[in-house]
């Protein structure tokens, strides 16, 4: 930060911090670099003078690995059978953290399910770490020289994807797709493709897009797959993983269609709630993972018109047995202790006691009309409780009076 007179500029620390390295250019006495800062979008990347970063060798090696390309160069097409599948008894070595032993099993169970071609939904309750299971499973493929990965979820949790992959596999490439045109531009530009020829082993007369992909997992959001179909559809996915699946229970949904067209060797399903007690939306689930064991929805109907006799129902978890795994708190977690709950009381500040009489005094007559619906006044009084400035207005009305 710099206050000087009148001008005051505030630069964040993250925006000083080297994030990735995703070019160079020049000799090596004057080698420049283009960098993406942390929590800067790949639009605002810069080129930077390797003495102005020298302090940051470890993202300046990074870069120099990924782009050696040799792991790339030895990625292969591996002919799946039952008979490969290994089951570890202990956390693997790949992974940079100690996994629990349900998560052992579920990183076994998705390696099993891998080797046998069966498409799945890990169903676990939340907070049983679906995310670290899910990177250990791409890490154990990654070990095996198979990739690339895609990994679609929600905006508001990749940047956690991110960091899980940084903690427990930081050794793999991972991608963040998505932001403006323009930083999407710049990501495909740098971070997808190697040159043409990077790979000695195939030669440039035969080498394919598919041979110079750069990175090993693309992170992105459902925005971005409706979006950039064009863009991602034509890689051959090893393994395409859809976090908070139960969002494609509608098949007429643009996600569950571009999802459908994309190749994928393997999906997975994230989801702590794949019933929600709707059958039909069960089977729509079911359709993207198999489209021809679960092939019509009528049939599915008829097979479990009764869902509520027994018979019906251990039918149906039998069906779903091999493309399901669910856990939940109590059964794995015996040693947790009982839920404790405290409860803070916090007084309403002298603003938001002065709005929050404002919102009942101009409502006044709807509060006091018997059967009123009052739900929206309910709302910005909950606004008022959270922020004065979330009340539509006050935040412009303060800064007058302040000026």
């Amino acid at each position: 930060m710099s206050n000087s007179g009148d001008d005051f500029v505030a630069i964040h620390p993250e925006w000083t911090i080297v994030d990735r390295i995703i070019d160079c250019r020049g000799e090596s006495e004057e080698k420049e670099y283009l960098v993406k800062f942390k929590e800067l979008s790949y639009d605002e990347c810069y080129w930077e003078s390797e003495s102005d970063i020298s302090t940051f060798q470890n993202e300046i090696q990074r870069f120099k690995d990924i782009n050696s390309g040799h792991r790339r160069d030895k990625y292969v097409d591996h002919e799946r059978n039952h008979e490969d599948f290994k089951q570890f008894d202990h956390t693997p070595e790949f992974i940079t953290g100690s996994l629990h032993p349900y998560q052992l099993e579920g990183l076994n169970f998705l390696r099993f399910t891998w080797s046998n071609r069966t498409h799945v939904i890990l169903a676990d309750e939340m907070g049983l770490g679906k995310t670290i299971q899910s990177i250990a499973f791409l890490a154990s493929l990654f070990e095996e020289n198979l990739a690339p990965y895609l990994v679609v979820a929600p905006l508001s949790t990749l940047r956690n994807w991110e960091r899980e992959f940084a903690t427990w596999a930081p050794h793999m490439n991972v991608v963040m797709y998505g932001g403006t045109s323009q930083a999407r531009t710049v990501v495909r530009d740098h971070e997808f493709y190697f040159p043409k020829g990077h790979n000695k082993m195939i030669g440039i007369s035969g080498e394919s897009r598919q041979d110079r992909i750069k990175f090993d997992v693309i992170l992105t959001s459902y925005e971005m797959i409706n979006v950039d179909t064009e863009v991602l559809k034509p890689i051959k996915w090893k393994c395409m993983i859809v976090d908070e699946g139960h969002r494609l229970k509608n098949k007429n949904s643009k996600l569950f269609n571009s999802l459908k067209q994309y190749t994928s060797e393997h999906r997975i399903l994230l989801t702590g709630t794949p019933l929600q007690n709707n059958l039909d939306e069960l089977f729509v689930l079911m359709h993207f993972l198999d489209a021809e064991k679960f092939g019509s929805l009528e049939e599915f109907q008829e097979q479990f018109k009764d869902i509520d006799q027994e018979e019906q129902i251990s039918r149906l978890h039998k069906m779903l047995a091999p493309h399901l795994l669910r856990r939940v708190k109590k059964d794995v977690l015996k040693d947790m202790p009982s839920k404790k709950e405290l409860i803070l009381r916090v007084d309403l500040s002298s603003k938001q006691k002065i709005i929050y009489k404002a919102i009942m005094t101009r409502n006044y007559k709807i509060l006091a009309k018997r059967g009123a619906k009052i739900s929206n006044v309910l709302m910005e009084l909950r606004k008022a409780c959270l922020h004065p400035y979330m009340v539509e207005g006050v935040k412009v009305h303060l800064v007058k009076e302040c000026s």
